[in-house]
């Protein structure tokens, strides 16, 4: 009688499929984990609860200002437009940050110019679409205006100290 070598068998790998193909999603799985960590965990909630309070009192500031704007999107560029307390600014640049919801790495801020209309212009790096924080603030960060907004959007979005 002649018997095959064990490595020629069937048994042998049929039995070692198992536990080789569980070794191989624990390695997929721990490759996804380390690709996709989320974005939205904080380490130090203290710090950060400040931070919220130091936001809060630059929409209170805006809130006195008494500020309204109107952003428009169009054409790579982003369009703001003061619709009330713009006799309170002092015509310098405005920074515009952009957060997306969910993933950090596509956050990007661009630096909004006034120009002869009384707007302030900024051209886009890229074209953004879907859910963002857009939030608006003067050179010197005193206040702040912030909005979600969802892109494309036809038309102007308005922005108040209360919008969000």
């Amino acid at each position: 009688m002649q018997t095959k070598r064990w490595y020629q068998q069937f048994w042998p790998w049929f039995l070692l499929a198992f536990p080789l193909s569980a070794v191989i999603a624990s390695f997929v799985t721990l490759f996804i984990f380390l690709g996709a960590q989320p974005d939205m965990v904080v380490d130090d909630y203290y710090k950060k609860g400040k931070a919220i309070n130091f936001q809060k009192e630059k929409q209170s500031k805006a809130l006195e200002l008494g500020l309204a704007a109107q952003v428009s999107f169009g054409d790579g560029q982003v369009v703001v437009e003061f619709t009330s307390g713009n006799e309170t600014l002092d015509g310098s640049a405005l920074h515009l940050d952009f957060y997306h919801t969910t993933q950090a790495k596509r956050d990007f801020s661009v630096l909004a110019a006034k120009n002869g209309l009384g707007q302030y212009v900024a051209t886009l790096p890229k074209e953004i679409v879907h859910k963002w924080q857009l939030s608006i603030m003067p050179f010197d960060q005193s206040w702040r205006l912030r909005r979600t907004i969802t892109l494309p959007h036809p038309g102007a979005l308005e922005f108040d100290p209360y919008s969000h």
